[in-house]
């Protein structure tokens, strides 16, 4: 059986897909002009999420608060696991 190997496009790629799915269009969109420096794009989007959570946060009701810091610790989880990935894409000899 004959396996085509990853590329770097592709590993890019995927990870440019999971931002969309984990932060949303809007954040995604925000972010696209950074969609050929992962790592940067990353970073950029953890400070749209900490603008969101703390956006949230001044509504001041408990119930709004609860779900942003639920919705926050999610995203940022995810993001930190995508910043790992991203180290691992930088890590591999692609040649």
């Amino acid at each position: 059986m004959n396996k085509e190997l990853i590329s770097r496009q592709q590993a890019d790629r995927a990870i440019n897909q999971l931002v969309s799915v984990i932060v949303g269009r809007q954040q995604a969109k925000a972010s696209n002009h950074l969609e050929q420096y992962i790592p940067e794009r990353l970073e950029f989007i953890i400070k749209l999420v900490n603008q969101e959570y703390d956006n949230d946060k001044k509504s001041g009701r408990p119930e709004i608060v609860d779900a942003a810091r639920n919705r926050f610790n999610r995203k940022f989880d995810s993001i930190r696991s995508l910043q790992v990935l991203s180290t691992l894409i930088k890590e591999v000899d692609w040649s």
